[in-house]
């Protein structure tokens, strides 16, 4: 009698550890597939941080920034402006597509229409802003006497500007083509923002202690070109007086 208690009381604890058991095993496996999908979750919010981190570094960056990683994503050889116009001054397609890898990336491929020209419309700076009005950028070009060619990539409205209040950005530079015909560009040295000054008599480029970057006349026709050090740019004209044989606006 008392080994057949015996018998039943083992017999009643292992079915007892064998429901445990099976009630333990069970709440393990469901609770996996809760904390994979826990995990998954948290791996895809990670994912997703990263890539909104990304998107967003460009964006975040100032705008002379964003221009400066631009022009790395772009073959500058490749650059090239097409002409709504025909220019006296530089008329080598060569000689556009060099001064085109100057122009901030955004505008290497524009298209550029001539808006004054001293061949067609004369010799007044007078006509030439009247033209430039609410164009920007703006491409200034000159040939003096001596045949020296120069210029100047404007990024404020000439309308704007004055005597007293300059216009233009950071992204304002000045050039000129040397006696091998290669440009050679003067981008802002960060000393002043003096960068496009106009008045009844003249418009100006540049300023410093010693002149202008490009100085001209009311009649287009006598300019100053000096070391200036809105630019850091030497002398652009043949002489540091010059005459100015013609003038392009585009």
């Amino acid at each position: 009698m008392i080994v057949a208690l015996i018998v039943s009381l083992l017999l009643g604890l292992q079915l007892l550890f064998m429901l445990l058991s099976y009630r333990f095993f069970r709440n393990v496996r469901g609770r996996q597939p809760r904390e994979s999908t826990v995990e998954q979750s948290s791996t895809e919010r990670n994912q997703n941080a990263i890539g909104a981190w990304d998107a967003s570094s460009a964006s975040a960056l100032p705008i002379a920034e964003q221009g400066s990683l631009l022009s790395a994503t772009l073959n500058a050889p490749e650059a090239k402006v097409k002409l709504n116009g025909e220019s006296s001054i530089v008329s080598s397609e060569s000689d556009w597509n060099d001064l085109a890898l100057a122009f901030p990336s955004r505008f290497q491929m524009s298209t550029l229409t001539r808006l004054f020209s001293t061949d067609v419309d004369g010799f007044s700076l007078a006509h030439m802003c009247l033209n430039l009005r609410g164009a920007v950028p703006s491409l200034l070009l000159f040939e003096d006497a001596n045949h020296a060619r120069f210029g100047a990539f404007c990024m404020g409205d000439w309308s704007m500007a004055s005597e007293l209040k300059s216009t233009g950005t950071g992204e304002n530079f000045v050039f000129k083509f040397d006696a091998d015909g290669n440009v050679q560009t003067y981008p802002w040295s960060r000393t002043n923002k003096s960068y496009q000054i106009k008045t009844k008599n003249y418009i100006a480029v540049g300023t410093g202690r010693e002149g202008n970057a490009i100085r001209i006349d009311s009649e287009l026709l006598h300019g100053t070109s000096s070391y200036c050090e809105t630019f850091t740019s030497p002398t652009l004209s043949s002489n540091e007086q010059f005459e100015c044989l013609r003038a392009e606006a585009w």
